[in-house]
């Protein structure tokens, strides 16, 4: 365990050689900003006066952050972390060190998703100053007592639905070094989760689409999109440390 830690370390390291980290802090900051700015100008009669508020401007931001930031962001992130490796074709030189290379892969992955996770954990004090904010500019909007712990769960559950997509593309990124791939398939599941998205065969089955099946709460079998994400995660990641035993990515 000590020594995966500090394949973890190493790779928070790296970190300062990539855009990782800043996307991982701007990504939410513009998503919650979008809809701030939405609140400055909407009509009194399109604002629900019912005691929702909160809950409505929290489902317009992480429906569009799960729908469209979310899928591009994790694709650009995995694709930073491992794209140092390949840039400087330091693969060779990694698995050539006294270290299981199945734990160089999930280390990386562990770091991924850790900075996708951080990025769900800092929109939860964005969306609420956003709404204080506009609170105070435009008291009639009805922000009264903030709702965290619903907040965090949406949050919670939509992180968990993302976990499939995170492995999906680290091992894309792990195993090719072309960026142009990486940022295709991103591009690709993500207009392609357009399509699927509200279907009731597809949506909660297609990777791009499950985080916005669960972040809608409209979907009465969010529980088992959850279940499908986490078992795909899992399978996806030991299929690839398999693969990273076996064989090097392309330098």
């Amino acid at each position: 365990m000590s020594e995966f830690l500090i394949l973890i370390a190493a790779e928070a390291r790296k970190l300062r050689r990539t855009l990782a980290l800043g996307l991982t802090l701007a990504a939410p900051a513009v998503v919650v900003a979008l809809y701030f700015v939405y609140l400055l100008n909407v009509a009194p009669g399109r604002w629900p006066r019912d005691g929702q508020a909160w809950l409505t401007f929290t489902r317009m931001c992480i429906g569009l952050w799960s729908f469209l930031m979310l899928p591009l962001c994790i694709c650009l992130v995995t694709a930073l972390l491992n794209g140092v490796e390949h840039a400087n074709h330091q693969w060779k030189h990694l698995f050539a060190l006294p270290v299981a290379r199945w734990r160089v892969y999930l280390a990386k992955l562990a770091v991924a998703s850790a900075l996708v996770a951080a990025s769900f954990f800092l929109l939860l004090p964005l969306v609420i100053a956003g709404g204080w904010t506009a609170q105070a500019v435009r008291p009639w909007l009805g922000f009264g007592l903030v709702p965290v712990a619903a907040i965090a769960a949406l949050l919670a559950k939509t992180l968990l639905a993302s976990t499939l997509l995170i492995a999906i593309h680290h091992q894309v990124s792990f195993r090719w070094p072309s960026m142009t791939l990486a940022l295709g398939l991103g591009i690709v599941g993500t207009v392609g989760s357009f399509v699927v998205v509200n279907s009731e065969r597809w949506g909660r089955y297609f990777p791009w689409s499950m985080p916005t099946r669960v972040s809608s709460g409209h979907d009465p079998r969010a529980g088992l999109v959850l279940l499908l994400s986490l078992a795909g995660a899992v399978l996806v990641a030991a299929w690839g440390s398999r693969g990273a035993e076996r064989r090097e990515p392309t330098a």
